[in-house]
């Protein structure tokens, strides 16, 4: 498998040939999608299965719609366009990199990729994570390398903080206000506790956001 930097030099030269030839005419696959299409048609012949890749650019624009780069339910158009050109092809290798999305649009594609192919290999080349984990979890075998991740599948919540959107686990703060409300039966714990409870707090939060507005008009 080529570097990354040679994949860059290859495509340089592949939109040289197209240029020399005049250019893209309407209807033609762009540069990058005829390199992706060299090797996926490579990697096929290679295992003698079918080969998707589901692909998400969430680390190299992170400042796009969340919605544009999660897992939702309109992808199920795409996988069903594409296995639709896979006649006779009962093993799939899924390449997934993602950052998650909707459960439920998980729940869809997945049970259709089961009614298209008797085995299923998710391979992971960087990050498949929250609900693409679960797409890796519903296939019969999952490959990764040593820097390969998946990531958990809890329940988590986006909350808006001063400092911006965070998320956590939905466990991890049940924990923590069970365990405040432990050790605030001690009043001697309360001042530990009073600060984050209203930083946390809609009141505390607000001033804080007019704060900073006031030392923007200053």
């Amino acid at each position: 498998m080529p570097t990354w930097g040679e994949l860059q030099r290859e495509l340089t030269g592949v939109r040289q040939e197209v240029a020399a030839k005049g250019g893209l005419q309407e209807g033609d696959p762009v540069p990058s999608d005829l390199l992706r299409r060299k090797y996926l048609a490579r990697l096929s012949e290679l295992t003698g299965r079918a080969t998707i890749v589901y692909y998400s650019g969430f680390q190299q624009h992170p400042d796009m719609p969340q919605f544009a780069l999660s897992v939702t339910p309109a992808d199920m158009s795409g996988f069903m366009e594409t296995c639709s050109n896979l006649t006779g092809e009962r093993e799939l290798d899924l390449y997934l990199h993602s950052p998650g999305g909707s459960a439920d649009a998980v729940e869809q594609i997945c049970a259709y990729l089961r009614t298209q192919f008797d085995h299923i290999r998710v391979i992971v080349p960087l990050n498949a994570m929250s609900a693409a984990t679960m797409i890796a979890l519903s296939a019969d075998e999952i490959l990764m390398g040593a820097h390969s991740q998946l990531g958990p599948i809890d329940p988590q919540f986006t909350i808006s903080m001063p400092e911006g959107a965070r998320t956590a686990s939905a466990q991890a703060i049940k924990d923590q206000f069970e365990l405040a409300l432990e050790q605030c039966k001690d009043p001697a714990n309360l001042n530990a506790w009073l600060p984050a409870a209203w930083k946390r707090s809609p009141i505390g939060m607000a001033r804080k956001r007019s704060s900073r507005m006031t030392r923007t008009r200053i």
